[in-house]
């Protein structure tokens, strides 16, 4: 028996069909298997129709259909089976319901099983979150779609464009490029939450008085690589581009456009960026 292949579901919202064949038949011997919601019944195209238990799965949404038999297992089985007997027959519709059971299961619940869940902890913005999260769920995701925190944006989701930047721990971090299972008890810092007491961020009034900015897409992570850089700056920490080693840092043009090179904007509202974050850092 095969794995099914995306082009072989055919999924319309309402059922979904799955279509196996076992390497020991024909296609004309493939059986093709057809789920409505709640039905009692399985009947594929070899004539036989076996019981299935499918309503469970639609009536308990919080938990996978029960099977006995593990995908892996059942394939194995099947594969074994050898010979075209009506047994071998029946025994290669049960393996095709079964595989094709979770396959529904897995389609109506957002292609993952509840196994891949953990509960984490966030701090965004000063807020404590206690959440239930798929473990392949990122930061960005995470912010935007379960907490309604739109202020990192999703440019390139590769980790290229420097949209999605906030503070972790106090630190800049391209949040499409980190998993929220990785970073329990975090704390996350958006450039929503930098203003405090209704006073904005040296940063953001900077970007403000220079007009740093045109469509503002890109902004809220020009904003955060901006403060990360004047932190980084503040300890001491070397660029590309440093010349001395040994001393302080001078926040030259060169400096703060190495510094900041990972945030791109579409605007080119560069030479307005980066005097921007000069005036913030002479302004500290």
């Amino acid at each position: 028996m095969t794995r099914p292949t995306p082009a072989q579901w055919a999924n319309t919202g309402s059922w979904l069909v799955v279509s196996t064949s076992h390497p020991a038949t024909s296609p004309s011997r493939s059986a093709t298997s057809s789920w409505l919601p709640g039905a009692s019944t399985v009947a594929s195209s070899t004539g036989r129709t076996t019981s299935s238990d499918t309503g469970s799965c639609w009536a308990n949404p919080t938990a996978p259909p029960a099977l006995a038999t593990s995908r892996h297992t059942a394939v194995s089985s099947a594969r074994s089976a050898g010979g075209t007997s009506s047994g071998e027959v029946s025994q290669r519709t049960e393996v095709t319901r079964r595989a094709s059971h979770e396959v529904v299961w897995r389609n109506r619940h957002g292609g993952h099983l509840r196994g891949m869940d953990a509960e984490i902890t966030l701090r965004v913005d000063g807020e404590q979150h206690q959440l239930t999260v798929d473990t392949r769920t990122t930061l960005l995701d995470l912010m935007r779609e379960r907490l309604g925190n739109t202020s990192p944006k999703k440019g390139c989701d590769h980790g290229q464009c420097g949209a999605c930047t906030v503070l972790l721990d106090g630190e800049r971090s391209l949040s499409c490029l980190a998993l929220a299972v990785a970073h329990d008890g975090a704390e996350v810092t958006t450039a929503d939450g930098l203003a405090r007491d209704g006073e904005l961020h040296p940063v953001q009034r900077a970007f403000l008085e220079r007009d740093a900015f045109q469509c503002g897409y890109c902004t809220p992570g020009q904003i955060c690589s901006a403060v990360g850089v004047l932190q980084e700056v503040d300890r001491g920490w070397p660029s590309h581009v440093t010349e001395d080693l040994t001393g302080d840092v001078e926040l030259s043009r060169d400096e703060v456009s190495e510094r900041m090179s990972g945030n791109l904007c579409r605007c080119g509202a560069y030479e307005h960026i980066t005097p921007a974050v000069q005036d913030a850092g002479s302004a500290r």
